[in-house]
Formats: C-alpha cells, structure tokens, sequence
C-alpha cells in the first residue's frame, strides 16, 4: 500500500535526524537530503527509514560529499581506507593496497565521460562499507591483470612532470646519471604526500585539472594553481641538490637550469590559460 504523505514526510525528517546525529560536523543543508533521499529512493521504502536495516547514515555522507559538503571527502576517506583492505586478498602488499585505494577514488569521484561519478550509484542496499568492498575486489582484481602498473614518479619522464621537452635537464641526466638519480630522488623526497600523490595522479595516470578539481573538491583554477606549485618546487629541489653534486661552475649551472624554467614557464601558461 503506498505510503500516505505524511509518513513520507515523517520519514524524510527522521532521516534528516538520523544523518545529522550520525555527521554532526557535515553542514549538509535539510533540504538538499531530503530532495536527494526523494529522488533515490522509492517513497515506500523509505517510509520504513525507522527500520535499522537502510543506512540513512551512509546515505547521508555519500550526499554531502556529492554536494561538496567541507570535511565530507575526508570521512569517506577513513571508510575507503578499510574498503581498500580487500585488496588484500589479491596482493597483500601495501603498496598494492595504496594504489587500489587511489583507483577506488578516482572511480568513485571523476565522471567518466557523461557518466556521473560512480558514488552517485550508492542506492542504500547495504552499508556502504560492503558496497565500497565489493568495488575495491573488482579494482584490485583489475590492476593485478595490468602487466603494468602505475610508473613510480622516480621513473617517469622528467620532461613530461616539470613541462615541455626540458632536453636540458635529459642532457644533463644521460652525462650525471647517479648524480641526477640521487639529485631527483632527494629532490621528490621534500614533497608531501598531496604534492607527490598530485604529480602521480597528473603524469602517471594522465589525470587533467578537471579531474583533479574533482577529486580533492577544488575550483580547476586552483587544482591547476597547485600543479605549477609542485612542479616548480620539485624544478627548484632538484636545481638545488644538482648544484651540490655536480662539478659545474655557477654560470653553466644557472645558465643550463634558466632554459629549464623557460620552459617550465611555457608549459605554466599554458595550463594556466586552459583554466
């Protein structure tokens, strides 16, 4: 028997309540839950929202973090974090589990063509925990068929992380091999885990501003404000550790490393003006 509209409106508040209580930190507006409890679930399941078993609390998060709610991306963070650990089950490395980890986000937050992001696809049926699991099996199921995972940042393409064909700086790698390796490698050490994680989502896995804009739930100005930052950071700690190995007077070095950074300049502008 269909519900009448006040049970349906009953219902609408008592899950209200329930999200709020469970978030009490997530500024989700009233209305923007019950419009999207309305349009997801059929009015007579959730006229029975009292029942323990429909995860109005999941519900909620999933609908702050698709509103941009602040502090939303990070709860579901933590819950990713435990889904991730199924990828155990394929390769118990930490670092395997790291990488599914970081798909099962991509997955979850980046559109895919005109497909919405995958977490709009969460319905209730269970807790979230079991369907983020569920997703995080098949990820990791996927990326062990990969005859080849994600490039570690150390050996990706030094031209394409700090912009345009730097043949400089390759120049300069071929003749100073373990002095740059060692130079790079200290130099990559100075980046915190968003600019390392950035530079890996941008250049290893080919991600554009939008989808980063996306994924840590920025502006693209500021998703692509960050990447120019971080590339020339790392151009700097790279110059830096060179200049403190290599046999090169002043003038050559800054004369080699000028060229460099014209070119990281181009490359700047031009993602800037992409924006």
């Amino acid at each position: 028997m269909p519900a009448s509209h006040d049970t349906f409106e009953q219902a609408l508040q008592f899950a209200v309540q329930r999200g709020r209580t469970a978030w009490p930190g997530l500024a989700l507006p009233p209305e923007e839950f019950r419009r999207y409890l309305s349009a997801k679930l059929p009015h007579e399941r959730l006229a029975r929202s009292s029942d323990a078993g429909l995860p109005v609390e999941d519900l909620y998060l999933v609908c702050a973090c698709l509103h941009g709610v602040k502090g939303a991306l990070e709860e579901l963070e933590r819950v990713l974090e435990r889904a991730a650990l199924e990828a155990r089950r394929v390769d118990g490395s930490q670092g395997f589990v790291d990488e599914v980890r970081q798909l099962l986000r991509i997955r979850l937050l980046v559109p895919e063509g005109s497909r919405p992001p995958r977490l709009n696809e969460y319905s209730g049926r269970g807790p979230l925990l079991r369907w983020l699991r569920a997703m995080a099996g098949g990820v990791a199921l996927n990326a062990a068929r990969q005859t080849r995972m994600n490039v570690p940042l150390d050996d990706l393409p030094l031209s394409a992380i700090l912009g345009g064909g730097a043949p400089e700086l390759e120049w300069l790698k071929e003749r100073y091999l373990s002095e740059f390796q060692a130079a790079f490698h200290e130099a990559l050490a100075t980046l915190d885990a968003r600019e390392r994680n950035l530079l890996r989502l941008s250049f290893g896995q080919g991600l554009g501003i939008d989808a980063l804009g996306t994924m840590y739930q920025v502006h693209r100005s500021t998703a692509a404000r960050w990447l120019v930052q971080v590339r020339e950071r790392l151009l700097e700690q790279t110059r830096a550790a060179l200049s403190s190995r290599l046999q090169l007077d002043r003038t050559q070095l800054d004369s080699v490393m000028r060229a460099i950074q014209s070119r990281l300049v181009a490359s700047v502008e031009s993602l800037l003006d992409s924006k």
